[in-house]
């Protein structure tokens, strides 16, 4: 089949000019995108944040638009050191048509170095991660959304690793007065910590799932951690957990509650879970010698009260009991298990 002249040049017209259309419009959402990072980094300058890196282009044609900066350093000017910096790519991607997320990855190595309050036990915090995505909405109700694997938590004596984690958080101020501006979703797999040899639980958490709301955010411009819980506690401070699950060992959890600070600053707990192998985690703490025989065998005798059968399957039990942290005292239904001492602030 032979096409005419005319045909060939209309279509090579008519391809010039959509090709040309589309160009200008993947350079226009370039221009957009170039615009989220400029405002990005004047907020972060304005918060106390200086932000670096090597170079930054623009590329993903025809079907992307991608900003990349290359070996990007984050830094903060209100604590002593705050760093955060890839060893590669920080890549920025959104979308060509009336862009609504900013998608966010890394390529290389993530670590972020903090240490805050040298005059009163300083906390030296090293946190490195690979594979880190986010997303964050760009219009509307402000969403965070957060996931990375191999994470390593170091301090001077201790290391906590995690093989995934991820993390969700919705802002909506303009919630009612009667709902939290502030929802959020949080899951763990894997968490494993450095212990000693006596230590009588698992050194490893299968599994944490959290879900609530909570009023206000944490302040972090006062400049000690007494300040920031006296800030927090003040305005009313509140976490509610609308559901948290939990898989350590033997140990299955499941409940809901509320995190807050009494007067004094220290944490106030209430739970209502539903709890599956609990008769090995009191074995387990009386062999840590964290309770006494006795304290077990009385925690025994109550919460037998409380026990139940699963409705799917009538071979497996579990105890509905309330869990509490008050004046340092951890309370399991009604029996008082652990002594905390009090954090010193």
């Amino acid at each position: 089949m032979r096409f005419s002249k005319k045909t060939v040049f209309i279509f090579v017209v008519c391809l010039s000019v959509f090709g040309g259309g589309y160009g200008f419009i993947w350079k226009r959402a370039s221009n957009e995108l170039h615009q989220i990072v400029t405002r990005f980094t004047e907020d972060a300058q304005k918060n106390g944040f200086t932000i670096h890196y090597d170079t930054i282009y623009y590329t993903g044609f025809p079907f992307e638009i991608m900003a990349v900066l290359q070996n990007p350093h984050l830094k903060s000017n209100k604590v002593e050191q705050s760093d955060a910096f890839v060893e590669g790519n920080l890549i920025l991607k959104t979308q060509i048509w009336r862009p609504q997320t900013l998608a966010i990855q890394t390529q290389g190595k993530v670590t972020y170095k903090l240490k805050i309050f040298p005059s009163q036990s300083p906390l030296d915090l090293n946190i490195t991660a690979a594979n880190v995505k986010g997303t964050k909405s760009l219009w509307g109700k402000d969403i965070v959304e957060f996931s990375s694997q191999n994470l390593s938590l170091k301090t001077s004596n201790e290391e906590v690793k995690l093989r995934e984690l991820g993390f969700a958080l919705n802002t909506n101020l303009e919630q009612s007065e009667n709902e939290d501006p502030y929802t959020f979703n949080l899951f763990i797999d894997d968490l494993i910590w450095t212990v000693s040899q006596q230590f009588p639980l698992p050194n490893k958490i299968d599994h944490v799932y959290l879900e609530g709301s909570f009023n206000r955010m944490i302040s972090l411009n006062e400049p000690t951690a007494a300040l920031i819980a006296k800030d927090w506690y003040k305005n009313g401070g509140n976490l509610d957990c609308g559901k948290i699950l939990l898989k350590w060992g033997s140990l299955n959890l499941e409940g809901n509650g509320a995190v807050s600070l009494d007067s004094n600053l220290q944490p106030l707990i209430a739970f209502s879970a539903k709890i599956g192998g609990l008769e090995n985690l009191l074995t387990a703490l009386v062999k840590g010698k964290f309770i006494s025989p006795k304290t077990e065998s009385i925690a025994k005798i109550a919460l037998n009260l409380l026990k139940e059968s699963d409705p799917e399957d009538h071979t497996r039990t579990y105890h509905s009991a309330s869990i509490s942290l008050q004046e340092g005292v951890l309370s399991l239904g009604p029996v008082d298990l652990l002594k905390f001492a009090p954090i010193r602030w």
